[in-house]
C-alpha cells in the first residue's frame, strides 16, 4: 500500500478476471445489437457500476465492527468462501494492523456481517454478505432514485406473462408436446467489477483465523 492505491492493486486483480470470464467482446456486441441501452451495458460490463448512496451516508470504518453470531457458529465455511474469493482475484485480504497503518483506508471501508447457510447439494453451503445489518446498513445508505435514474429497472416477466407465453408455443407445436421451462444463468458473462476510476467505498467483512 505505500508503493500503490488500493485502487491499482483491486484493478491488477480485475483485468485478468474480465479477460478470462464471460464472452468475448465481438460476441457481446453481436448478442446486443439493436438493443437501445447497448452502451450503457458494456460500459458496466468493462468498468463496473458505482454505487449511489444518499448524502448523509457514511462509511462505518472498522473499529465498531461486530461480526455475526451465525458466522462464529461456521467460521470454517465461511473463511473457506472468502479464500475462493481471494484466490480468484475478486477480494483482498488486509490485516487489522495494515489497516491501522493506513487510517484513511480504514475510514472509507464499510462494513458488513456475513453468514453461511444450507444449500442443496452443497457440503460448503452458501456465504451471504449481508447488506441489510445495521441502522447504517448499505442498503439502507443506498440512494435509489438516483440508482434508478442512472440504470431504470428492467421488469421481469410475470407469472401471467409466463402463462401467456406458454399458450403462444401450444398454438405454434399444437397440442400433445412437452413444453419446457428454463432459466438462463447470466452472472458468470455479465458479472460486474471496478475496474476504473478512483474506489468511493469499499465494502468489507472480518474473519478469524481458525488455529489447526
Amino acid at each position: 500500500l505505500e508503493e500503490t492505491s488500493i485502487s491499482e492493486m483491486l484493478k491488477k486483480r480485475t483485468e485478468r478476471i474480465v479477460k478470462e470470464r464471460g464472452v468475448a467482446v465481438s460476441q457481446l456486441e453481436l448478442f446486443t445489437e439493436g438493443y437501445d441501452r447497448r452502451e450503457k451495458l458494456m460500459k458496466l460490463l468493462y468498468e463496473g457500476y458505482t454505487p449511489k448512496f444518499k448524502e448523509s451516508f457514511q462509511a462505518s470504518g472498522i473499529n465498531k465492527f461486530k461480526q455475526s453470531a451465525m458466522y462464529k457458529a461456521r467460521q470454517a465455511q465461511c473463511n473457506h468462501a472468502v479464500q475462493k474469493l481471494l484466490l480468484s482475484g475478486r477480494a483482498l485480504v488486509l490485516s487489522l494492523d495494515c489497516l491501522h497503518r493506513h487510517p484513511a483506508l480504514a475510514q472509507k471501508m464499510h462494513m458488513s456481517p456475513i453468514f453461511n447457510v444450507d444449500k442443496v447439494g452443497s457440503v460448503a453451503g452458501r456465504t451471504v454478505f449481508d447488506a441489510s445489518a445495521g441502522k447504517n446498513s448499505l442498503n439502507e445508505g443506498a440512494d435509489r432514485e438516483r440508482c434508478d435514474e442512472d440504470i431504470p429497472a428492467v421488469p421481469n416477466p410475470s407469472l401471467s406473462d409466463l402463462c401467456n407465453m406458454a399458450c403462444g408455443a401450444r398454438k405454434r407445436y399444437g397440442r400433445g408436446r412437452r413444453l419446457t421451462g428454463a432459466t438462463v444463468d447470466v452472472k458468470a458473462a455479465y458479472e460486474q467489477y471496478f475496474h476504473a476510476g478512483e474506489i468511493p467505498l469499499l465494502f468489507g467483512t472480518q474473519v478469524d483465523l481458525i488455529d489447526e
